[in-house]
């Protein structure tokens, strides 16, 4: 009965749990996947019931299987043989047979069985007794068990003489009924010629105008007549190359007609039953759908809409109403996110964590989702409601001067070629279920991540609940019935918009395909073996066999199209296994769920990946050519036709595809630099396994010879999956080799995952109020376990990193949330790739390649969010850079001169520039080694000089660092460039940064060898040019032609003279607790303080004052640090435009930043220094020089209002200048060397300013306090014009702030908070000096606090009378008086 498969395994795999029963549900899906026909469970149940007894409780004992299985299809032919019976007594092919007709098929079937009493009983219990039986009533009256005593043959008879008298009644009166309608029509035969003339010469005059319209005159002279059939009206086919406003409602009104016409056909379809339904063929189907589809749409034009419920099947009921499926219109779906999103908060205020809210909604959404019966007319009336909305709203939009989604032709091709779409599906699907949901999910974007619109989550999965059940059932479109939707096009010049439908309903079909043969490997006839076999593998082995599967499949991705054609079998059994992997390692994950469910969940991802394939095609198509349309299209009809079966390959084996020539080309970039990684290993595998010396006697050309053989014999093993003979091919040398994560840390996605996850943790450790540097920046470990294997095979590991980075970056390209990225970034991304490519290439071996391609991976990071690994293996890369230095003797490297690109290729142009910035850091880094390691003998004068300089003490070594850049600079400046000169500062530098690193390591880590202050120093000129080659990648994009040009001059003619600028700023760099680091960072520190309160007054004024104090505060602290997180990065990028939305687009302040702060830090240096200048030439001249000394510095202001632009472009050009000024101070600028006291000192100043800056309570306060703290208070010469004004204004806000805060009962003094001075051993001496300023700071705000509350108190009259009386020396005396009071008290 059940043959060709392996029993054993199908019930192994049916009762998983090995309870020794198989239950109805599980043999339900193997009787339909193996056979290929529908079963029904009652038929299952009965088969049980026969075969195992009535204690069986619907369940099969495991050795009762097979015969379960024979008593189904037992019973399944015995419907056959009755259904055919049934429908050769079926004379006019609707399913209804006469009652005598019936009678008699019956007396035969039951034979002596045959009861006149239940026959009785089935007729009167009939609604229409009368009336002709159908087949599922014929049915049920077999399975039913007779009732009453046998009748005799003479009873029988008599009951089918008396069934036969009234069947002729019933005819004669029907002829009669015939003969009435006849004579009557006789009357109106007279008027049907001219009635049918008339319509004639219509119909050709409307022919014969859309000829004229469409062909011109000639074309309609000859004509040779209509030949369509008379059902169809005549259209005229044109080339449509832009959309008009009737294209857009005719592709609406087909969209919502083919899903009227799936419901009317479930309707029917449930009217006359499933048994019969499935008997009927494909015209008889048809034919019926359209009659009722006629006449509904008779009933709706009409307005007869309660009529609509006499259809047939019309009372059926539905489980989910048309909103439930289909969602909201399109101008609905804003108001119901928004009211989600409303929900959303208020769950988020009473506590509930962002899972628990997501959980909590979607357990809402599912229980309002599947307790929505409703009646088919009602879906049928409410889909006519929803269509008219959804007309009005495109045709007010039109209409509209301000049009919310049609603003511009393009607007409308677009969201014409999403009703094109929509059509599809509605096509596509072929039960209204589906349908609905596929034509409802695919007018809103589906992201499987997105949070958006928790209801189309569960649409999702309904949909593919239903597609898996429909497949059981025989209901999934077949290829013709896909090839159906294609057009014809009648002229070769067919146009544009043409030609963008045709490829969306090839992508569509593409889709419906992969659907199909996704869940043919789910629920088909092998799945169940596979799986099992699947099963019974550990976890390695599994793994094991999905990268094998992976290299299959790839190998036969990439082969030729007649390989692929010819393997089409293969693909489809690597898919299958594939499939069957994912699906046990995705339930292995929930071991409480059904196997449908799992099945679902799948099918989900599956689902949710093509919606997003299909909105970046979206996105593209409209910018494509004629010539491109078409090429796309073949392609896509060649992968449904070849089975390519790309999305389930990115599912099921995590593999991407290349699309695009672009693609390709970057891809091709990315082998680029793995192979050449694997050339660098394989070349130190052969050099192990010959020896040095013999390997030096190779010529070039045998070295290739060798080197070829091994890439051939590491591929045949690689493709056959003989992972351990390519570990083997490498030799037992290099297993002495690193680990590969341990060289170049995790690959690219997994290190952007931990970065996420670190910020992450980052913001909340703010929005809790702790420190966000406390997050330890080191890389997670690898299990020991995937390290001791992985160092068996580099190549192997090679190839996983190299598949990762592929697919990383081909998801990147495809973009998330179905926004790729824009042609500037592939560009930028290509010469990233080419960039590393070339790194490596310069290094001599694998280990230092892989090193430095590693930390080039994590370039694009900011500083505090790389890996502190990464600082270890800058330093490990420059011990192996210095080994390779000693072993090459002092021989100089050979750079080779590149040509020009080709005029006018800025790509070209841009490697270029990249290329000899390369050359100038391999120079820098070759001079630095030199200069610290060369002529180290004991009698030379360097090493002289070296100890001279271990024998200074550190602040001198400081000073000298400081003066030799001043030299440096000097020398620069000058016309002519003396590189000798040049090298000597550089190297006393050297030494000297040589003598002050080793101290501070010894410090820290005891005694350390001479290399490994080398390898520290070399790090620190490593990572410089990391970032220098990032900056370069950003910028580089924005160049022109001639810029380009003149870059790459300025960095040969940097290279050649030897200028070595980064090695001078890392070995000049000072080294101390007041370092340039530490000094930027307190500046920047104050103006995101400053950017921090306006973004604070921006929030509060958006939400309201009373809002805002009624909120718990972490939620203030979450709000503010998430708009923070988004305005750093707009303001980073450069984007004031976004960042100023964030502010609110009406938010300004009531006045502007230089009337708030005045003068920035360098102008109001640059003034000061002008009046010095002015006086000493006054005092020369013998002029007065005494009426200047006791004005002000004048001030020129802008009196207007500043936007949210405006104040955030102030702030940062502010910035900007300081910062500038301040590293032109700390190098040296103008010959003016800061000592480490005066470094100190600054370092202090730029702390207070910026905890002054957090700690006042708004932005204007903020602002100007941060202005006045810039400058010297003390003597009116050294104020600007308008500082007394600003302290006067910040008098008046503190004044205020004091009184609101009393009124509210807090203190104005909390905000500062109390200094203690705890644990000194622990503090350095800024520490300890920035303790004492606070110390300073809490005592004047006191001060301050306690003058107000004097100032506010009311005093006495007398007193006040008195001293309004008080003559000015009186007064001064009183105040005297009271002050030597004052003393003698204290």
């Amino acid at each position: 009965m059940v043959k060709g498969i392996n029993i054993d395994a199908v019930l192994d795999a049916l009762d998983s749990d090995f309870t020794g029963f198989i239950k109805k549900e599980q043999i339900k899906v193997f009787y339909e996947t193996y056979f290929d026909r529908p079963v029904d469970l009652q038929s299952i149940e009965f088969a049980i019931l026969s075969v195992c007894g009535v204690n069986s409780s619907g369940k099969c004992a495991r050795e009762k299987f097979i015969d379960v299985i024979t008593e189904i299809d037992k019973k399944k032919s015995f419907e056959e043989q009755l259904r055919w019976d049934f429908r050769s007594l079926d004379r006019d092919g609707n399913w209804l047979i006469t009652i005598q007709d019936a009678y008699l098929l019956l007396q035969s079937y039951c034979g002596n069985a045959f009861n006149l009493t239940s026959w009785r009983n089935f007729i009167h219990a009939r609604s229409f007794p009368e009336t002709k039986i159908s087949y599922e009533e014929i049915k049920a009256f077999i399975t039913s068990v007779p009732t009453g005593k046998p009748n005799t043959e003479v009873d029988i008879e008599k009951e089918g003489v008396a069934l036969a008298q009234v069947a002729l009644n019933s005819e004669l009166a029907f002829f009669r009924e015939l003969k009435t309608f006849e004579e009557n029509k006789i009357d109106k035969r007279a008027e049907n010629p001219i009635k049918n003339r008339n319509e004639r010469l219509t119909k050709t005059a409307q022919r014969y105008l859309k000829i004229l319209n469409a062909h011109g005159i000639e074309a309609m002279l000859y004509d040779k007549g209509y030949n369509s059939s008379e059902e169809e009206e005549l259209t005229t086919v044109t080339a449509r190359n832009r959309i008009s406003t009737k294209d857009l409602f005719n592709i609406l009104n087909r969209k919502y007609e083919y899903i009227r016409e799936s419901l009317i056909s479930d309707m029917i379809r449930r009217h006359v039953g499933e048994g019969m339904w499935m008997s009927m063929n494909v015209h008889e189907k048809k034919q019926r759908v359209r009659n009722m589809t006629i006449v509904e749409r008779h009933l709706r034009k009409n307005g007869f809409l309660d009529e609509i419920a006499n259809l047939d099947g019309a009372q059926q009921r539905s489980p989910y109403n048309l909103v439930n499926l289909i969602g909201e219109p399109i101008f609905a779906v804003e108001i119901h996110l928004s009211e989600e999103l409303q929900k959303r908060s208020k769950l988020k205020e009473t506590g509930y964590s962002a899972e628990e809210i997501d959980k909590k909604l979607l357990e809402e959404a599912q229980k309002n989702f599947d307790n929505a019966p409703c009646a088919y007319s009602q879906i049928l009336n409410e889909l006519a409601v929803r269509w008219k909305a959804e007309k009005d709203f495109l045709w007010s939009d039109l209409r509209s001067v301000e049009p919310q989604l049609l603003k511009s032709s393009n607007d409308r091709l677009k969201q014409y070629l999403k009703l094109a779409r929509q059509f599809c599906r509605a096509r596509l699907d072929l039960r209204f279920n589906s349908a609905a949901l596929a034509v409802g999910l695919a007018e809103r974007y589906q992201s499987y991540s997105s949070k958006k619109l928790i209801l189309d989550r569960i649409r999702q999965e309904k949909l593919a609940y239903e597609r898996l059940s429909e497949r059981r059932r025989g209901d999934t479109p077949t290829l013709s019935q896909m090839d159906e939707l294609n057009m014809t096009f009648h002229d070769e010049n067919y146009g544009i918009v043409d030609l963008q439908e045709v490829t969306i309903q090839a992508l569509e079909q593409k889709h419906a395909h992969e659907r199909n043969i996704f869940i043919e490997m789910l629920q088909g006839q092998d799945s169940l073996s596979v799986r099992s076999t699947i099963r019974k593998m550990s976890t390695e082995e599994r793994q094991n066999q999905y990268t094998l599967l992976k290299m299959k499949r790839r190998k036969w991705r990439e082969s030729s199209d007649e390989e692929r054609i010819a393997g089409k079998k293969q693909n489809y059994q690597i898919l299958q296994e594939a499939t069957a992997i994912y699906y046990e390692n995705a339930k292995d994950g929930k071991t409480n769920e059904r196997e449908v469910d799992v099945m679902v969940t799948v099918l989900v991802e599956l689902q949710y990946m093509q919606d997003q394939e299909c909105e970046r095609f979206l996105t593209d198509i409209v910018e494509k050519s004629n010539k491109e349309l078409i090429d796309i299209r073949n392609a896509l009809l060649r992968a449904r036709q070849e089975e390519l079966l790309d999305n389930i390959s990115s599912l099921v084996l995590k593999t991407d595809v290349v699309r695009t020539n672009e693609e390709i080309e970057l891809v091709k970039a990315l082998e680029d630099k793995y192979d050449m990684l694997k050339e660098k290993l394989m070349l130190d595998a052969l050099k192990m396994q010959v020896g040095d010396a013999e390997w030096a006697k190779l010529s070039e050309r045998e070295r290739q010879a060798r080197l070829l053989k091994m890439k051939l014999e590491e591929r045949k093993f690689r493709n056959e999956g003989k992972h351990d003979e390519v570990a083997r091919l490498l030799g037992e040398s290099i297993k002495n080799h690193e680990h590969l994560n341990e060289l170049m840390g995790h690959n690219r996605a997994v290190y952007d995952q931990q970065l996420k996850q670190r910020l992450a943790r980052r913001k909340q450790l703010i929005i809790e109020g702790n420190d966000p540097d406390k997050i330890d920046m080191n890389e997670d470990a690898l299990p020991e376990s995937v390290l001791t294997d992985s160092k068996l095979n580099l190549l192997g590991d090679l190839e996983a990193r190299f598949d990762a980075e592929k697919e990383a970056l081909l998801a990147m390209l495809h973009g998330a949330e179905g926004q790729a990225i824009s042609e500037r970034e592939r560009q930028a991304e290509l010469l990233r790739l080419r960039l590393e490519t070339r790194k490596g290439q310069m290094e001599d071996r694998f280990d230092t390649a892989a090193i430095m391609l590693g930390l080039a991976e994590r370039n694009q990071a900011a500083a505090n969010e790389r890996l502190q690994g990464d600082r270890e293996r800058q330093e490990k890369l420059a011990l192996k850079r210095l080994a390779e230095r000693k072993a090459r003797k002092g021989q100089k490297l050979i750079i080779d001169e590149e040509l020009e690109p080709e005029e006018g290729d800025i790509i070209g142009w841009r490697d270029a520039v990249l290329k000899e910035m390369e050359k100038k850091h391999c120079m820098e880094r070759e001079l630095l080694l030199q200069l610290m390691h060369d002529d180290e003998n004991e009698e030379s004068s360097l090493n002289t000089l070296k100890i001279a300089a271990i024998k200074m003490e550190e602040s001198k070594r400081q000073e000298c660092l400081v003066e030799l850049r001043g030299n440096y600079d000097t020398v620069i400046k000058a016309n002519e460039i003396d590189r000798e000169e040049i090298l000597n500062i550089l190297q006393e530098a050297a030494l000297v940064k040589y003598a002050s690193r080793k101290r501070k390591i010894e410090m820290e880590n005891g005694t350390v060898d001479d290399d490994h202050v080398y390898a520290s120093i070399m790090a620190d000129l490593q990572i410089r040019h990391s970032k220098e080659s990032e900056e370069m990648t950003l910028q580089i994009m924005q160049y022109s032609i001639e810029e380009l040009m003149l870059l790459r001059a300025k960095q040969i003619e940097a290279r050649q003279d030897r200028i070595a600028a980064n090695v001078v700023n890392v070995v000049t760099k000072y080294e101390g607790a007041a370092d340039d680091d530490h000094i930027l960072d307190a500046l920047e520190k104050k103006y995101n303080s400053l950017k921090d309160k306006l973004l604070l007054e921006s929030l509060i004024s958006q939400i309201g004052t009373d809002k805002w104090m009624i909120l718990a505060t972490k939620d203030k602290q979450q709000r503010l640090v998430q708009l923070k997180f988004e305005l750093k990065k707009f303001l980073r990028e450069g984007r004031y435009d976004d960042a100023a939305e964030i502010l609110g687009k009406e938010f300004t302040i009531k006045s502007n930043l230089k009337k708030l702060m005045g003068a920035s830090r360098p102008c109001y240096g640059r003034q000061l220094k002008e009046r010095l200048e002015r006086r000493k030439l006054k005092m020369l001249q013998g002029l007065d020089k005494e009426e200047e000394s006791e004005s002000e510095i004048e001030e020129i202001l802008n009196e207007n209002d500043s936007s949210a632009r405006d104040v955030l472009m102030d702030l940062d050009n502010r910035l900007k200048e300081e910062k500038e000024a301040l590293l032109a101070r700390l190098h040296g600028a103008d010959g003016f060397v800061l000592t480490e006291r005066e470094r100190q000192i600054e370092l202090i100043i730029l702390l207070r300013e910026a905890r002054s800056a957090h700690q006042e309570s708004n932005f204007n306060t903020a602002a100007i306090q941060s202005g006045l703290l810039e400058r010297s208070q003390v003597a009116t010469i050294d104020r600007l014009k308008y500082d007394r004004h600003r302290q006067k204004k910040l008098a008046e806000c503190r004044m205020k702030e004091e009184a609101d805060a009393r009124l509210s009962s807090v203190s104005q003094n909390a905000q500062y908070a109390e200094a203690e001075i705890s644990d000194l051993e622990r503090m350095n001496l800024i520490q300890m000096q920035d303790s004492l300023i606070l110390v300073i700071e809490t005592k004047h705000a006191r001060e301050r606090k306690f003058l107000i509350d004097l100032l506010s108190k009311e005093h006495d009259d007398v007193v006040m009378e008195m001293t309004e009386i008080m003559s000015e020396d009186e007064r001064e005396c009183k105040l005297q008086d009271l002050l030597t009071k004052l003393d003698v008290t204290s």
